[in-house]
């Protein structure tokens, strides 16, 4: 079976070295996205999150079934921006 482990199969993106800077090729990748509005601690943030994995988990048994993969998921990752700076420290 084959592993659909981006974070394994891709270490240079989500493993880079910490003691300095790096510059990686990101190869073109499909994504499931959300966007909305507020923090990271707000209600619409915690619903969207349990919306990605509503879509994501049943990808699961079906990469198993139809195309040999084993699939996890990877890491969330979030953009946040604000006009101002201050909106980012309490």
């Amino acid at each position: 079976m084959k592993d659909a482990d981006l974070r394994a199969r891709l270490t240079e993106l989500y493993l880079p070295p910490v003691t300095d800077f790096v510059l990686v090729d990101v190869p073109e990748m499909r994504f499931v996205m959300v966007d909305g509005r507020g923090g990271p601690d707000s209600p619409a943030f915690a619903d969207a999150i349990k919306w990605l994995y509503a879509v994501i988990d049943p990808m699961k048994p079906f990469a198993r079934k139809q195309m040999g993969k084993h699939f996890v998921e990877p890491p969330l990752e979030g953009l946040w921006w604000a006009d101002d700076i201050q909106d980012f420290i309490h």
